[in-house]
């Protein structure tokens, strides 16, 4: 079934109009035409010779699948195929010049709170975003704080998800459930945050409900291999977001640690993080504790006897300008 739409669009106030045509193939999916004598800039990880219907059918049939392009020049030709869409917002420098074919995607909306926030959305909440326009997540976003457009890779604030005590893995792949407690994942981080420059904000509530934040610019985080060490200039810790600037100093430059990926023993004892001088910050101990300095621990603001109320650990690019 083929229908052709028009939308208006109003992004860095003026507007455009996207049209594209859009087939559904039973019932699965649905691919949005989204050029024609161009392709993405992607090396496809399968490709093949078909009809042309085959191709769709072939990538509404693979979860895999996100994204395709095929010969228009005959009927029977070349298909290639990507497990990564193309977002409306950012396509221009993502294509390449591909004479004789046209290129089709899944209707990718958003890729992280940022496209969320442009598309005129400001309340927080839990939205579904494509991370690099490939991997498929509900995150929460902070829109009305710092600026809106924020992505929380950790939220805690009532103990239902444990936070402490998890291995390697799990902070690696994440954990949890982004309606409530939640934990995105380090792999995801390193993916984020190397294919582009991103801030970093960590916004607490403390139990006598006093408030703090603090901003991390240009935060790297590392490959597996490198332990997913954190990365960031000393003076990209933001002095003008208040005190407690050791939260910024103690991670810097520091591995990432968990009870079975620790040479420090920190971890054991304190919860997965980025640990230099073990409980000066650490953000993933017990929700409730009875231990000192074990806790949603922030050593700087409110020193290590007390555990925090909550605490959302997020990104954002650090190109967006509001």
């Amino acid at each position: 079934m083929f229908d052709r739409k028009c939308i208006w669009m109003f992004l860095f106030s003026s507007a455009i109009i996207v049209c594209f045509t859009a087939e559904e193939i039973n019932g699965s999916k649905v691919f949005n035409l989204a050029v024609i004598d161009k392709s993405i800039k992607v090396i496809p990880y399968h490709a093949t010779t078909a009809h042309y219907r085959q191709c769709f059918s072939i990538c509404s049939l693979n979860p895999k699948c996100l994204s395709f392009d095929h010969s228009y020049t005959f009927e029977i030709g070349e298909c290639s195929f990507y497990d990564i869409g193309l977002p409306v917002l950012n396509q221009t420098n993502k294509l390449m010049e591909k004479t004789g074919f046209k290129y089709y995607t899944i209707p990718i909306i958003a890729t992280d709170c940022i496209d969320w926030y442009r598309l005129g959305h400001r309340e927080d909440g839990v939205y579904e975003v494509y991370l690099l326009a490939k991997y498929k997540r509900r995150v929460y976003c902070l829109m009305t704080g710092s600026g809106g457009g924020w992505m929380a890779f950790q939220r805690r604030f009532d103990g239902s998800v444990q936070f402490f005590g998890r291995n390697w893995e799990d902070f690696k792949n994440g954990f949890g459930d982004s309606d409530g407690e939640y934990y995105l994942g380090n792999e995801l981080l390193h993916l984020l945050t190397t294919s582009e420059k991103h801030d970093y904000m960590v916004q607490a509530h403390a139990k006598d409900g006093s408030r703090k934040r603090k901003q991390i610019h240009n935060v790297r985080i590392e490959s597996e291999e490198e332990n997913y060490k954190i990365e960031y200039r000393e003076e990209d810790i933001d002095s003008a977001s208040g005190s407690g600037t050791n939260y910024g100093l103690v991670m810097r430059g520091q591995d990432f640690l968990t009870f079975d990926h620790d040479r420090y023993d920190c971890a054991q004892r304190y919860g997965g993080w980025w640990h230099k001088k073990c409980h000066a910050v650490a953000m993933n101990g017990n929700y409730i504790s009875t231990n000192h300095a074990n806790g949603i621990m922030w050593g700087g603001w409110k020193g290590h006897g007390e555990s925090l109320q909550s605490c959302l650990l997020m990104v954002r690019r650090s190109s967006f300008h509001h």
